[in-house]
C-alpha cells in the first residue's frame, strides 16, 4: 500500500473513472494535496477516510420462505433507499455541469 497516489493511481485503487475522481476533488468529496507544478496527490488517509464515509449499510436478512414477496408490489419496487438515491442524484447533478471550455 503506498502513501501517496496520483489521481490516475487513486481512481484505480477506488474503482472510479479519473474524471469523476477529479468532480469529486473539485466538489470536496475527496481530500487530496496539490503540489507545485499543478500535480495533486490523494494520500492514504484520504482514501480511508473517503471510503469510511461511503460504507453501505448492512443488509437485511432475507426471508427463506419462497411463497413471501419482499415487497408489497411483490419485489418490483424500483426505490434504492435514501443513501443510494443521493448518489444517484449527485452523479446526475455532476453530469448537468457545464464543463469549462478549454477554448
Amino acid at each position: 500500500m503506498k502513501a501517496r497516489y496520483t489521481v490516475n493511481e487513486a481512481a484505480g485503487v477506488l474503482g472510479y473513472s479519473i474524471w469523476t475522481l477529479y468532480d469529486m476533488i473539485r466538489d470536496g468529496e475527496i481530500g487530496c494535496i496539490r503540489r507545485g507544478g499543478g500535480s495533486i496527490r490523494i494520500l492514504q488517509r484520504h482514501i480511508d477516510e473517503f471510503d469510511s464515509q461511503n460504507e453501505c449499510p448492512a443488509l437485511p436478512s432475507k426471508s427463506r420462505n419462497p411463497n413471501s414477496s419482499r415487497s408489497p408490489d411483490g419485489g418490483n419496487s424500483t426505490s434504492a433507499g435514501p443513501k443510494i438515491g443521493a448518489l444517484r442524484s449527485r452523479q446526475l447533478a455532476r453530469k448537468a455541469r457545464p464543463r469549462p471550455s478549454s477554448a
